[in-house]
């Protein structure tokens, strides 16, 4: 053994030099040590807090009400992920609706808003931001975010639900079988029925006419009753009695339950002296109108929903 090789070695081991390169050494691998056992002990309680999802898929199936379902559980693990995970998106959507069904609108439509306005081009974040502030009054804004989710493209969903941890833990619930496309065009054309009533509601009567007539005339769209009305009403907004009487005529011939299109109908027979055919129609309001449950006649279309 060569002593004069080794003794250098040895000297700046033991040198100052040395010595505090082996203590970054010694305090990096004790730091990796510590960051790998706060991961794993992050994950145990992450996977020990997730409740079932068998419940929200339930709920999107339309097989389980938003009152049947324990939303504490869920909460507590949405939080947790964010604690954890601040920017993860998607939990803090499905937060906003755990605190929608637990009666806290407020926060609700602030954690919604904080998902939708993220980043990444969330559709579903977008979509229950445009319902909740749909739902407040704001159309204004309703619009904005009902604009942001119908720029977003199926492919592009499609892969944003793939890449999520707490959208692949729902597709893996054991009563998963949704057909998400299905259910994705399903709630683009309430989009399209949401962006053309805040139109009409803040006025903008030509935007609304424009927005309800596209609609009509787009081959996707299953249901085009409300979008008759809303052409209809825009019309009678614009001082065009003969055209909106033309088009809520056609709504009323699909079996409308909205008591606004015979009401509206009806005083436009009245001004032209149709008085017996109004009062058939105003009759028919007023039975609706004692069913209804909201002042939106559509109201029941625009839910939260993710999926």
């Amino acid at each position: 053994m060569d002593l004069n090789r080794i003794l250098p070695g040895i000297k700046w081991i033991f040198s100052r030099v040395g010595i505090i390169y082996m203590a970054l050494f010694v305090a990096l691998a004790c730091l990796v040590d510590v960051k790998a056992a706060e991961s794993r002990i992050k994950m145990r309680r992450l996977n020990d807090a997730r409740p079932p999802m068998n419940s929200l898929v339930s709920l999107t199936k339309g097989e389980m009400l938003p009152a049947a379902i324990e939303w504490k559980p869920y909460r507590r693990y949405f939080e947790l992920v964010l604690r954890y995970m601040p920017d993860e998106w998607t939990a803090r959507m499905f937060l906003g609706i755990c605190e929608h069904y637990q009666g806290e609108p407020q926060k609700a439509v602030m954690d919604m808003r904080r998902s939708a306005e993220s980043f990444l081009p969330l559709f579903w974040s977008s979509y229950n931001a445009a319902v909740l502030t749909f739902q407040g009054g704001d159309m204004p804004k309703a619009l904005d975010y009902a604009e942001r989710a119908l720029r977003v493209s199926p492919a592009v969903v499609d892969m944003a639900m793939r890449s999520s941890v707490i959208y692949r833990q729902i597709m893996f619930a054991s009563n998963f079988d949704i057909d998400i496309s299905r259910d994705l065009a399903s709630a683009r054309e309430d989009l399209y029925l949401l962006r053309t009533a805040a139109q009409y509601y803040i006025k903008d009567f030509n935007a609304s006419r424009a927005a309800a007539l596209q609609a009509v005339a787009e081959s996707g769209i299953q249901d085009k009753e409300p979008f008759y009305f809303f052409a209809g009403a825009s019309d009678i907004g614009l001082g065009n009695t003969t055209e909106a009487l033309s088009l809520l005529g056609v709504c009323l011939k699909l079996k409308s339950r909205n008591p606004l299109a015979y009401r509206y109908a009806g005083d436009i027979l009245s001004a032209v002296g149709k008085a017996e055919e109004a009062r058939s129609l105003w009759q028919l309001a007023g039975g609706l109108q004692r069913h209804s449950e909201s002042s939106f006649p559509y109201a029941s279309r625009l839910r939260l929903r993710f999926m």
